[in-house]
């Protein structure tokens, strides 16, 4: 008696399921190697999702598959790459290799090591991958860049991307204001397709006076580096880089709330809807509530947020959400009801929100 084959979809929906479970791989490699239906469906999510960052073994097994099966190639959908690059001397991955990736949706680049120098063929390396035209999200952590130009040259280098982060990268230059703007016509459509911007805990500031990111970011979120004295934000001045920008996100820690009332004044456009701020209102004496309303009373009278919230195009604002972070109030219901006081007529019209992260 012949077996009655169980439909396509259930064993996709079989497969969802081992996929979902942490100790999937060994099940999968398993289901790849019974019948050709089944090893191309467990194939895709075997590669759907590459981390390469323990050995330079794993990085060349992976980048002879992707030579040796170009099916395989077009199946990743995401790439992270984590390497000591300043122990080497070529490219970690052929040209031909990379271009093959024609799947490739989200790639994260960084280094595996505290010591983050870079040489010049890393760069090369990572510029390898802006010519796919499938990838729109790039992230590169704990880059090393000489000199801001080269940074730029290398976000440039990436003309389909939508969403760039950069997280706990640093400029190796003794200021990071000497720099020449690389050619724009060097770089056509650069940044043509960007949206989202993320700057993460970097240890250089953001340059909002450059004209780097193109005119059409709808998302930028900023969070300051715990370690790095130095301005989040430099240059608060001239007209809004971001002119179609619709949503912002500022965690600045326990930086002065002044700057996060002039960055929110400066950036301000026809366009911004909502803001999420996220901030330690205070770090001292928490452990007497009295000067913590005081304090916080004292802070939000000096930067008059509610006359803010009611100059020009930010009236238009539909919500700014106040994050107090690591209170450590007993009862915050107390100290949220005192920043509201301090802004009464954006919480009468439901535009200022405050909560407890």
């Amino acid at each position: 008696m012949s077996a009655t084959p169980l439909p396509t979809d259930i064993l996709l929906l079989i497969l969802d399921a081992i996929d979902d479970e942490p100790e999937s791989q060994p099940t999968l490699r398993a289901c790849a190697l019974t019948c050709r239906l089944l090893s191309r469906v467990a194939q895709a999510r075997l590669f759907g999702d590459i981390y390469l960052g323990h050995t330079v073994d794993e990085l060349s097994a992976f980048t002879r598959t992707i030579h040796e099966s170009t099916h395989i190639a077009a199946m990743v959908n995401t790439l992270s790459i984590y390497m000591d690059y300043g122990a080497i001397d070529d490219f970690p991955m052929p040209p031909h290799v990379v271009a093959q990736l024609t799947g490739l949706q989200s790639a994260r680049l960084g280094n595996s090591r505290d010591t983050y120098h870079n040489s010049a063929i890393v760069f090369s390396f990572f510029k390898l991958f802006g010519s796919l035209t499938t990838l729109t999200d790039v992230t590169f952590a704990s880059i090393s860049f000489p000199n801001l130009a080269e940074m730029i040259r290398l976000v440039w280098s990436f003309p389909f991307v939508q969403s760039f982060t950069l997280e706990n990268c640093y400029i190796e230059a003794a200021s990071p204001r000497s720099y020449t703007i690389p050619d724009p016509n060097a770089y056509p459509g650069h940044c043509r397709n960007l949206r989202s911007l993320s700057w993460l805990e970097m240890f250089i500031p953001l340059d909002l006076s450059l004209p780097i990111w193109g005119a059409r970011v709808t998302t930028l979120t900023v969070v300051a580096n715990r370690y790095e004295a130095q301005g989040v934000i430099v240059n608060i001045s001239g007209t809004s880089p971001f002119p179609r920008l619709e949503y912002l996100e500022l965690d600045l820690l326990d930086r002065p709330l002044g700057l996060t009332a002039d960055v929110i004044r400066y950036l301000a456009t026809d366009s911004l809807r909502r803001i999420t701020v996220r901030h330690v209102i205070y770090h001292r004496y928490n452990f007497d509530e009295g000067r913590v309303l005081d304090l916080v009373a004292t802070k939000f009278r000096q930067i008059k947020l509610d006359s803010l919230l009611s100059e020009g195009v930010l009236r238009r604002l539909e919500r700014l959400l106040w994050n107090c972070s690591h209170v450590g109030v007993r009862q915050f219901v107390a100290l949220g009801d005192h920043i509201r006081a301090m802004v009464p007529n954006a919480t009468r019209r439901g535009v200022f929100v405050v909560e407890e992260s």
